[in-house]
């Protein structure tokens, strides 16, 4: 969509359209929308930091007291107002019910924990939260069992207060099933965005899609394996500090199978923390057997966890293949070769 500003000056300035834009261009236009939001917060002379943009954009705000937040600002195409402040009233209610470390939303002035962030840069308002800083740094190589298993409890906490969470009235989230990831609204049912993987690419993963339906239509949505889960659970969205453990992030959170948040710690793990096969076993036991003393493993959970992998590269697979983030783009074509790659080679559903 095209439009015009007027200047200081009072000339109206032609603005080319902000999905035409280069990245930076993008992220300058994004900042106007951040100061014009951040007062909504009492937050006048905060400094802003870019952490990520990829679709979101995500700052670090810091007060002139030395307070720390999270401002993240919507995608054009992601959570509607609605469902992100589904998202946050889960946040508070893991707060007051839980001591499980996660992020705090805070409202804004008017008491909302959504602010529809608007300038005329930005073509259309953009839903934008505010959550209390959590410290911490991510799991790196050579970290301890004992620490791993730490996490998996956090994980089964999480999915104990899941099992007994009564969502609010229109409480909005997306469902991470086949319909999703496999099926007409998912990449496989666009045409523009398979039409840009190869053909024996295209054929691995219409095979692996056949393969998901029948297995989830034996696995089926009991309560005990289907509930509202983190669904984005890997490396970086795990922070330790203190021995403290604390879960950001949770931008993605629906409906899914709790074993999806399984194997996406397992495989960031697999992939992004240990160097040597034999010690990804060693956190691999310390993480399941964690998780399995606060909240039971289900019973065939290798076949069960084989399932939930597949199903956590499909959910990067679809993000790759729909993003127009130049940040994603510098990096997506690898990921989604090597996950296709990995898939075609490997056997019992791709694991």
């Amino acid at each position: 969509m095209r439009g015009d500003r007027k200047n200081d000056q009072g000339v109206k300035e032609y603005l080319q359209p902000f999905e035409t834009l280069s990245y930076q261009e993008q992220l300058l236009r994004l900042q106007h929308l951040v100061e014009a939001v951040l007062p909504h917060y009492g937050l006048h002379d905060a400094q802003s930091a870019l952490l990520q943009y990829e679709d979101n954009a995500v700052y670090r705000i810091t007060t002139r007291t030395g307070e720390h937040f999270v401002f993240r600002v919507s995608a054009a195409e992601g959570h509607s107002s609605a469902a992100q402040r589904s998202e946050m009233q889960w946040l508070m209610a893991l707060r007051r019910e839980t001591e499980l470390l996660v992020p705090e939303p805070i409202p804004n002035d008017a008491g909302d924990l959504v602010t529809m962030g608007a300038v005329i840069e930005v073509p259309e308002p953009r839903p934008c939260v505010l959550l209390r800083w959590i410290p911490g740094n991510p799991p790196m190589s050579g970290i301890q069992p004992a620490i791993v298993e730490y996490i998996g409890a956090f994980t089964a906490q999480l999915h104990q207060h899941a099992e007994q969470f009564i969502p609010p009235p229109a409480f909005i989230r997306p469902s991470w099933d086949w319909e999703r990831l496999f099926g007409t609204s998912s990449v496989l049912g666009c045409e523009e965005a398979i039409s840009s993987l190869a053909p024996h690419q295209q054929e691995v993963l219409a095979a692996v899609s056949t393969q998901m339906q029948q297995a989830l239509s034996l696995l089926g949505k009991d309560t005990s394996l289907w509930g509202l889960i983190h669904a984005d659970l890997h490396r970086d969205n795990i922070l330790l500090h203190n021995g403290e453990v604390g879960v950001i992030d949770f931008d993605d959170c629906g409906w899914g199978y709790y074993l999806l948040d399984l194997a996406s710690v397992l495989d960031s793990f697999s992939r992004r923390v240990v160097k040597d096969p034999k010690d990804y076993l060693l956190l691999r036991d310390a993480y399941l057997r964690g998780y399995d003393r606060i909240r039971a493993l289900p019973t065939s959970l290798d076949v069960h966890l084989n399932t939930a992998r597949v199903m956590r590269d499909m959910v990067n697979v679809n993000f790759i293949l729909t993003s127009k983030n130049a940040s994603v783009q510098t990096w997506g074509r690898e990921r989604l070769d090597q996950i296709i790659a990995y898939l075609e080679v490997s056997s019992d559903l791709g694991i």
